[in-house]
């Protein structure tokens, strides 16, 4: 089952690779996609609202991996995680994590740097990818060696020259290191090594508008959203309302423990220097969306640092499920 799974993973990247070098202009979040290589939002920040015990669970989106390695280095063990885009599974908790097994902190952020900034040669990175197969799932394994032979006869027989590998990865210009806990120091990223062997991490391929449906009879202490909602113009069209959002919150308390948190949104540069709303046309917290901050609560918007300089705050949406103690 999971080999037969996998290997339909491995032909719908293979043909990802194949667009890739013929198209510039390739979709994103599908279900076969470019990954985020960092995380752009300040994880930190925001991990420092709540305190975590190792009894904890949470649910996440994937994407690039950092909300889950944070977590992990807050302590949390168990941690089921969904994403749209299926190849986010092979990166994050099959590169990714097996980098973060293998290498110390400067050696892990010396490599990651290389391949992020592009200056690795094609052998340079298959020698890399083949190192880390110990560290690896079996499925993991086999798509990264899949993807390494298919990429090598990909190169000859176009003749090229540069890694296409490498264009698997979005290179988003706000994407950071300094938003994650675990590579503040090396302190906070030994503790995420030594957690993350014994880490239970599952992965769903998901919408994160059925989360209810897809992760039935779970319940979870945490629930990390990132910044979703700003997508769901995808569902429902431009400029959906606040009931539409109700119903969203209503559906996740299905998926909450009496005491549950939930990071139900990331909105960037929404309030400026005094922590106040920026004045916006539609005075609305989420991209595309018509209903109000006013329709908020006050206390569920938290202002944290912005990482990209800027002098505005980003802020993230907390949410409390409706028979939870107070934990802030």
């Amino acid at each position: 089952m999971i080999a037969d799974k996998t290997n339909m993973d491995i032909e719908k990247a293979c043909k990802l690779l194949d667009k890739i070098i013929i198209d510039d202009n390739l979709e994103i979040y599908s279900e076969y996609s470019q990954m985020h290589f960092w995380t752009n939002e300040n994880i930190n920040a925001y991990l420092n609202l709540v305190s975590f015990t190792s009894n904890d669970s949470a649910l996440s989106v994937l994407s690039s991996g950092d909300h889950v390695f944070n977590l992990i280095a807050k302590g949390i063990m168990n941690i089921d995680t969904f994403d749209s885009n299926r190849l986010t599974e092979y990166f994050a908790l099959g590169f990714k994590r097996a980098m973060i097994l293998k290498y110390n902190y400067y050696e892990f952020k010396m490599i990651m740097d290389k391949i992020y900034y592009g200056n690795i040669s094609n052998e340079e990175l298959y020698e890399l990818i083949k190192g880390l197969y110990s560290y690896m799932e079996y499925n993991h394994k086999l798509f990264w060696e899949s993807m390494i032979s298919y990429d090598f006869n990909l190169r000859k027989n176009n003749n090229l020259e540069e890694n296409i590998i490498m264009l698997f990865f979005m290179k988003n210009p706000f994407e950071t290191t300094l938003g994650n806990t675990y590579m503040l120091n090396e302190e906070n990223y030994n503790l995420l090594r030594k957690s993350l062997i014994d880490a239970n991490i599952s992965f769903k391929c998901a919408n994160a508008n059925n989360l209810a449906s897809e992760f039935v009879r779970k319940k979870y202490d945490f629930i990390f959203l990132s910044n979703i909602l700003d997508y769901f113009y995808i569902i429902y069209g431009y400029n959906w309302n606040y009931s539409v959002l109700k119903k969203y919150e209503k559906s996740l308390e299905e998926l909450c423990n009496e005491n549950s948190i939930v990071f139900l949104h990331y909105a960037f540069g929404y309030l400026n220097a005094l922590s106040e709303p920026i004045a916006m046309a539609s005075d609305s917290l989420i991209n595309f969306s018509d209903f109000k901050i006013k329709e908020l609560k006050k206390e569920e918007i938290h202002g944290i640092e912005c990482l990209n300089g800027s002098s505005f705050k980003d802020a993230v949406v907390l949410k409390r499920s409706s028979k939870n103690v107070y934990r802030l």
